[in-house]
C-alpha cells in the first residue's frame, strides 16, 4: 500500500487504521473526516507529508507516532486538541504550526522530534502535558507568564538540557521561570517539612529524657 485516497463517506479514521503501513507515502483525507483516531498512522515510516482537513477537531493519541520520514504536516484551525504522543519520534519533522484553535497539547506530543528547531505555542493553549516538547531545541510561548501558564503544573520539564524556552521581543516569556519557581517552591515545602519533623523529634527526646529523670532520680 503506497497511496490511498479516503472516500468522502468516511467521518472518522479509526484506531490503528493504517498503523504499520510502512510503504504508505501519500494519503488524501477528505473534509468529511472530523477525527483521527489513536495510532491511526503510527509507524507509517515512509509517509513524507500530510494535510489534515479543516473538518478535523482532534488528533488522537499516537496518531502519527514514529512516522520517521514525515517532514511537514498542516494542522488546521479546527483542531482543538493534540493527543498524547501524537507526533512522538517524528524525527524528520522540520516544520509545524500550532493554530490558535488548540487548547490542549498532550503528554509527549512532539517528544523526540529532533529535527524540529523551534515551535511557537499560541496563547489559546491552556494545558501542555509532560515532555510535550522534549528534544525540541526552542519552544516559544506566545503569551504572558503567570502562575496559571499552561505547563502541566510546571513538571513537564525534567531538566533544562531537555528543553529551552527563550525570550523573543518581550512578548514571549521564559518557561524556565516556571521550572525555577516550582523548584524553589518544592524546596521551601521540603524545608518546612524538615522543620516540622525536627521540632517533633526534639519534643519527643525531651519527653523521653524527662521520663528517665523521673525514674532514676526521684
Amino acid at each position: 500500500l503506497v497511496n490511498i485516497k479516503i472516500p468522502s463517506s468516511v467521518t472518522k479514521i479509526g484506531e490503528s487504521a493504517f498503523s504499520n503501513c510502512e510503504s504508505l507515502k501519500t494519503i488524501t483525507i477528505p473534509n468529511s473526516v472530523t477525527r483521527i483516531g489513536e495510532s491511526a498512522f503510527e509507524y507509517c515510516s515512509s509517509l513524507v507529508n500530510i494535510k489534515i482537513p479543516s473538518s478535523v477537531t482532534k488528533i488522537g493519541e499516537s496518531a502519527f507516532s514514529n512516522c520517521e520520514s514525515l517532514k511537514t504536516i498542516t494542522i488546521p484551525n479546527s483542531v482543538t486538541r493534540i493527543g498524547e504522543s501524537a507526533f512522538e519520534y517524528c524525527s524528520s519533522l522540520v516544520n509545524i504550526k500550532i493554530p490558535s484553535s488548540v487548547t490542549k497539547i498532550g503528554e509527549s506530543a512532539f517528544c523526540g522530534c529532533k529535527s524540529l528547531e523551534s515551535v511557537t505555542i499560541p496563547n489559546s493553549v491552556k494545558f501542555i502535558g509532560e515532555d510535550a516538547f522534549s528534544g525540541v531545541n526552542t519552544v516559544y510561548y506566545k503569551g504572558a507568564y503567570t502562575l496559571n501558564s499552561p505547563w502541566g503544573a510546571g513538571q513537564h520539564i525534567k531538566n533544562k538540557s531537555q528543553e529551552k524556552i527563550t525570550t523573543k521581543k518581550n512578548e514571549y516569556k521564559k518557561n524556565d521561570y516556571k521550572y525555577e519557581y516550582n523548584l524553589k517552591e518544592n524546596n521551601e515545602e521540603k524545608k518546612d517539612d524538615n522543620t516540622e519533623n525536627g521540632c517533633s523529634g526534639c519534643l519527643g527526646l525531651i519527653i523521653f529524657l524527662f521520663i528517665l529523670y523521673k525514674i532514676f532520680f526521684q
